[in-house]
């Protein structure tokens, strides 16, 4: 077999280089007059001798490392094993953002969240916010670490007195927050109320909900959004709605979808779905047939749907996918009640035009039931508008567990006027800088609480954790102010005993 010769470069087969077999190249030249030994120094020796001279040198200065001590437990905490994880069953709930969630520690530190199997809602899913929640808890550059006024950190006794003559002598009290889906909690804000005077609470969602929610009390006088099965629709059809990545419940409808998206023994014979939409989103890129649309042209799109369906049987409209449209029209009536139409919009007439075609098709009760409702948005655009335009008949305003300086309109001028501004919030906000007194919330695992997440559906949520700042529970705040005796864990165990 001829041996062939390979260059590793032109200049080595031109002869310009000499390549040598040797690793480490020529032997070091010696420097010193005097030698231990005549054998040449390769480079491999001279790095060692280098390590051992530089440790040497420290050890002559005589540095020495930070000493670590390890200290066993003398009376050893229960349920805890050093290099065991124990887990605690908690709730995590976050502007809408659902899981029932097992929350994984080592020595009373949480590290780690994983899916609640046990949870009929997500079934053992989490949502990315869920997984990364935990890195918040250990965030002290961006966590509020005692409470401050005038922007000063000062003690929790100053500002609660200040508060408390500032709620005492206001005429009218505001407070702001996002959807609450925990009972005790909107019991305790009741009770707030009847300690005040001219109390009032409007609840926002930053993502709108209120359009689909006006729509279904108007049409079934429920507002809330109903139980979508996706698990029994043949046809699945969706209206800019990214119901797995962001819209609703995406991870309890990411646990429904997949069922009949996979063909197996029991369940040969796979949903179809079809996604209009004017953007990308996860959704449709897992739809069987995207139509994409320009963000004008999908209230004509429902429009054309809405007419198929019902009597008219019209598709009008220019410079849109009829063709496209219209054999949606077909799928629709042919999958009857096994069909699932499920729409994002904001607007309220585009829903109701959403729950006719659902009804039409007979989805109502099947696909599509308010038997179990989602709780987890509860906004009204129209109560936030009223909220924003009054806000200056209000002496004082608390904000809880939201930032509408950043996603409500006309919300910073408006708070501008506001003489007492008291924020509840875990880190800083573009609302919590404007606001006279920082009243910092505990991490949701270091908190006691519950929720309501669907009706009729319950989860608890307890600390994993003792409070690692010098922060406090909202409730327990608003029961501070409103002389409520107890810890906010005692209220909660007296409103479910």
């Amino acid at each position: 077999m001829s041996k062939k010769n390979y260059w590793k470069s032109l200049e080595e087969k031109k002869g310009e280089i000499k390549i040598t077999d040797d690793e480490f190249g020529d032997s070091l030249p010696n420097l010193l007059k005097e030698t231990i030994t005549d054998k040449p120094a390769g480079r491999r020796d001279f790095l060692k001798m280098l390590g051992f001279s530089v440790s040497a040198a420290t050890l002559a200065a005589s540095c020495q490392l930070p000493v670590k001590k390890s200290v066993p437990y003398i009376f050893k905490p229960e349920n805890i094993v050093p290099g065991k994880a124990t887990f605690y069953a908690s709730t995590f709930f976050n502007r809408g953002d659902f899981n029932s969630v097992l929350v994984k520690t080592r020595e009373g530190r949480p590290i780690k969240i994983e899916g609640n199997d046990l949870c009929p809602i997500t079934k053992g899913g989490t949502s990315a916010r869920a997984q990364a929640s935990v890195l918040d808890l250990y965030d002290q550059a961006h966590r509020y670490k005692i409470s401050a006024k005038a922007n000063e950190n000062t003690d929790w006794e100053t500002v609660d007195n200040d508060i408390k003559a500032k709620l005492n002598s206001a005429n009218k009290i505001g407070i702001i927050s996002s959807s609450i889906i925990s009972p005790s909690t909107l019991a305790l804000l009741e009770e707030f109320k009847s300690k005040f005077n001219n109390v009032s609470h409007v609840m926002y969602d930053a993502v709108s909900y209120s359009g689909a929610l006006d729509a279904n009390e108007e049409n079934f006088g429920v507002r809330a959004l109903p139980e979508y099965k996706f698990d029994k629709a043949d046809l699945i059809v969706g209206i800019e709605a990214d119901f797995l990545g962001t819209y609703g419940s995406p991870v309890e409808y990411s646990k429904r979808y997949v069922k009949r998206r996979k063909v197996t023994l029991e369940n040969r014979e796979m949903s179809r779905h079809i996604q209009i939409e004017s953007t990308p989103s996860i959704t449709g890129h897992s739809a069987d047939t995207r139509i994409s649309l320009n963000p004008s042209e999908i209230l004509q799109a429902v429009v054309n749907i809405y007419n198929g369906v019902t009597s008219s049987g019209k598709i009008g409209g220019d410079n849109f996918q009829n063709d496209k449209i219209a054999s949606v029209v077909k799928e629709l009536k042919k999958a009857g009640k096994n069909a699932l139409l499920i729409s994002s919009s904001p607007d309220k007439n585009v829903q109701m035009m959403v729950n006719a075609i659902n009804n039409e098709l007979g989805a109502i009760g099947n696909t599509v039931s308010f038997g179990r409702n989602n709780l987890m948005h509860k906004g009204s655009d129209a109560n936030l508008k009223d909220f924003v335009k009054n806000m200056g008949s209000y002496d004082a305003v608390i904000v809880y567990d939201c930032n509408p300086v950043y996603n409500v309109v006309g919300f910073e001028d408006a708070f501008s006027n506001v003489k007492t501004k008291i924020s509840l919030s875990t880190s800083p906000d573009e609302t919590s800088v404007l606001c006279d007194y920082i009243c910092p919330d505990h991490h949701y695992l270091e908190s006691w609480g519950d929720a309501e997440p669907v009706s009729g559906v319950f989860t608890t949520m307890q600390p994993a954790i003792t409070p690692l700042f010098k922060t406090r529970q909202a409730q327990e705040s608003l029961m501070t102010w409103a002389g409520i005796e107890g810890s906010y864990f005692d209220y909660v165990k007296s409103y479910w005993g």
